[in-house]
């Protein structure tokens, strides 16, 4: 069966996605010698990225509406500590605009949301 292209800005996200997930996981890794909690957590949302982001490279609706959500909750968060400590809020603010913007382009919803077309069967 023959798969569509994936789009130029799907690709962008996904190698976005595994560098911020490939991240995380490696500072995750060097801080568990003190095995704490949070840097498991911490590990275990790169592994988190990582995966979403092999599924949004096989065109799964259900990560990119995770990724929107994640995107939405960072920026509220983000808004809370801009009101509450100023401008250093700010630079929070990039990475889920970003991403946003990126999956709310009209050739990344059009890829997600419109069903791939049956296969054809082959005759022998």
């Amino acid at each position: 069966m023959p798969q569509r292209p994936t789009p130029p800005l799907v690709t962008v996200m996904c190698i976005l996605l595994c560098i911020g997930g490939g991240l995380t996981v490696f500072y995750a890794a060097l801080s568990l010698r003190s095995l704490s909690f949070p840097i498991v957590l911490q590990g275990l949302y790169g592994v988190f990225y990582l995966f979403l982001s092999w599924r949004l490279q096989r065109a799964n609706r259900w990560a990119w509406w995770a990724l929107a959500v994640l995107c939405v909750v960072s920026l509220l968060i983000e808004a809370v500590r801009l009101g509450l400590h100023g401008l250093t809020g700010v630079p929070g603010l990039v990475w889920p605009l970003l991403y946003l913007i990126l999956l709310t382009r009209p050739t990344v919803r059009h890829w997600f949301f419109t069903p791939q077309p049956p296969p054809v069967p082959e005759i022998p």
